[in-house]
């Protein structure tokens, strides 16, 4: 009995008071602390990933031109692993931090949030436009389809949720309280966001890749005067 009382000590200074536990002994999990975090799994991975995914099979069930001219969710290793499974632990990871640390979570820090996934999500989409990183979320610079402004919603609570966690943790750090219980799990949620910024850039450069060859065959078959012409024609890339 003690040691299971010290064990389930030990398991609250480092997880924090709300652990998911209910018996080392048993093995039984407590499903009433269990299910918020379920909940939160659950909604990312449907809104983040179902939906687009659903969409997606729709749309080449239907053979519409736009999933096969164009690239879609399933063509981005960003969403099928990004989306699908990094994103989903990650929120939840910050939700247990943000549950712990809810006396950070005040209506400044959340307005500071929502302000900077707001600015973050405007700053991405014009960039998108301007560069001409079509896909079938933008089928051309700056005109979104429907799940391009259905995407932009979701990128913006997600960085507003991630913005809330880095406001919450430099917040902490700055009056010295430090995270001694939580640091692995500040540890995981960054690694977690790295790999996802690696794979956005793994599937970008392959589309800049993709242009340039094309920008290369239009080269060789344009006589040597209008070879003047190719900053315009960078713009008219289909990028995919």
């Amino acid at each position: 009995m003690m040691r299971e009382q010290s064990f389930q000590m030990n398991l609250r200074r480092r997880f924090g008071p709300r652990d998911l536990v209910r018996s080392p002994a048993s093995g039984r999990v407590d499903w009433e602390q269990a299910a918020p975090s379920l909940a939160v799994w659950l909604s990312t991975l449907m809104l983040g990933f179902g939906v687009p995914v659903a969409v997606n099979l729709w749309l080449l069930a239907q053979g519409d031109a736009t999933v096969h001219l164009l690239r879609s969710t399933l063509t981005y290793r960003s969403a099928l692993v990004g989306d699908g499974l990094i994103l989903p632990l990650v929120n939840v990871l910050i939700f247990l931090f943000l549950r712990e640390w809810r006396q950070g979570v005040t209506p400044r820090a959340l307005g500071r949030a929502l302000l900077w996934g707001g600015l973050l999500t405007v700053a991405v989409h014009i960039y998108q436009g301007a560069a001409s990183l079509v896909n079938w979320t933008m089928p051309t610079p700056f005109r979104w389809t429907v799940l391009g402004y259905y995407h932009a919603l979701f990128f913006w609570g997600e960085v507003s949720v991630i913005a809330l966690f880095c406001g919450v943790t430099l917040a902490r750090l700055r009056k010295g309280d430090g995270l001694p219980a939580q640091r692995l799990p500040v540890l995981a949620v960054l690694a977690g966001l790295s790999a996802f910024v690696l794979l956005l850039v793994q599937d970008y450069a392959t589309a800049a890749q993709h242009a340039l060859a094309q920008l290369a065959q239009v080269a060789e078959h344009l006589p040597h005067g209008h070879l003047r012409a190719l900053p315009a024609l960078v713009r008219q890339l289909p990028w995919r």
